[in-house]
């Protein structure tokens, strides 16, 4: 019943946001434009009139929104899994001009929505690259994670980035879940990357959490050695003990 009166009320909403909207487009703030793509992301509520209409407005907009907001309204779309080129255009411009006011959250959730939507926008990915390095060393291991696979999905080797998440990683790897550590893995081979150093550590901190994997752990984590073509012994002994 509660999942019931929940979608209800999110189609109520969606209706009478859309009929606001259409009276008086700039009835509601950019922040709350952003704020509303969040919540019905969050709900996985893809209420196409709504959604259609709230990106009208935000790409008018989307030089009022702020650091928060841009991250947030691309993140919002990649959960719903849409693709609205014009906005997203308009999403990046904006980025891009105020990108040194973006935290490693901003850049981290803007990297990964624009990969995972794949839309491979190289002037917004260069420019999150360079904006990265600069902040990289006080990031966490969710943040470096995310950033890597996102590069790596739409192959994009961007070296001196590639090379400072590896090195940041390495000093954060004992933090990292069973997903970041075959994440990682995955990125490196994805891009050809074959930071040695990091390899070497990631397959005993691997081994050493292997009890709390999933299959598909195994799967990324064997694929992404047999990819770089390094044969590790134990790393490979362990995923097969694991399998069975």
């Amino acid at each position: 019943m509660m999942a019931s009166a929940t979608v209800g009320e999110a189609s109520d909403l969606a209706r009478h946001t859309v009929e606001l909207l259409l009276t008086v487009p700039d009835a509601i703030t950019p922040r709350q434009l952003s704020n509303t793509f969040w919540a019905y992301a969050k709900l996985a509520f893809s209420d196409c009139p709504l959604l259609d209409v709230l990106a009208s407005s935000s790409m008018r907009r989307s030089r009022e929104f702020g650091p928060q907001g841009l991250s947030n309204t691309v993140w919002s779309f990649a959960v719903l899994v849409m693709n609205n080129g014009p906005l997203l255009n308009a999403l990046s411009a904006a980025s891009q001009l105020t990108m040194h006011h973006f935290d490693a959250q901003n850049l981290s959730n803007t990297s990964w929505s624009y990969s995972t939507i794949s839309v491979q926008d190289l002037p917004l990915m260069t420019a999150l690259a360079s904006c990265s390095l600069c902040k990289i060393s006080t990031w966490r291991s969710q943040e470096l994670v995310n950033t890597f696979w996102s590069f790596a999905k739409l192959s994009i080797s961007d070296v001196p980035l590639m090379d400072a998440i590896s090195s940041a990683s390495l000093r954060l790897l004992c933090q990292f879940s069973p997903q970041d550590l075959a994440s990682t893995a995955w990125s490196l081979s994805a891009v050809q990357i074959w930071n040695t150093p990091l390899l070497t550590a990631l397959a005993p901190a691997s081994i050493a959490t292997m009890s709390e994997w999933e299959p598909r752990h195994l799967s990324i984590t064997a694929w992404s050695w047999a990819a770089v073509g390094l044969r590790d012994r134990p790393l490979l002994s362990a995923i097969s003990s694991s399998a069975i």
